[in-house]
């Protein structure tokens, strides 16, 4: 597929449609770019970053870039990248479980209210239904007694 270079050298433009596409990475493009390493990354977490979601957004976003970069990557390199994620993952995971558990008490305590109140709507409907068969009681007595 015949390209030719553009004005931009992150796009290339394609001579059969005229549209202009992303510029494939390559090692060369890599260092043009200036994409972050893992080394990097785990460099600017040890300094002085406030707070931990600008931390997590700048790692997300040059694992981001990191991922469109094909320059090889040595193990060391590879592992912190991988322990990056895991730890990101294991934070969004119990982010995640935390939330969950708060619906769910939210969702016991409304429960629990609703059982109470039914509970003594169940109080007072045993207590009309006693009165009424008293009552029903009483009339089946006086009528029966004053028929004989």
């Amino acid at each position: 597929m015949p390209t030719t270079i553009s004005e931009n050298p992150k796009f290339v433009t394609d001579k059969k449609s005229g549209k202009r596409k992303l510029r494939p990475q390559t090692s060369q493009n890599c260092n043009k770019l200036k994409c972050p390493s893992t080394a990097k990354v785990a460099k600017r977490r040890s300094s002085s970053i406030t707070s931990e979601l600008e931390l997590q957004i700048e790692i997300e976003e040059s694992t981001k870039r990191a991922k469109r970069c094909t320059a090889p990557l040595t193990e060391e390199q590879k592992q912190l990248r991988r322990k990056e994620l895991n730890r990101l993952a294991a934070q969004r995971c119990r982010s995640k479980r935390k939330s969950h558990a708060e619906v769910l008490e939210e969702e016991i305590e409304e429960l629990t209210k609703k059982n109470k109140i039914l509970r003594e709507q169940l109080e007072e409907l045993e207590s009309t239904k006693t009165e009424l068969y008293d009552i029903i009681k009483f009339h089946f007595a006086k009528c029966h007694s004053s028929s004989e």
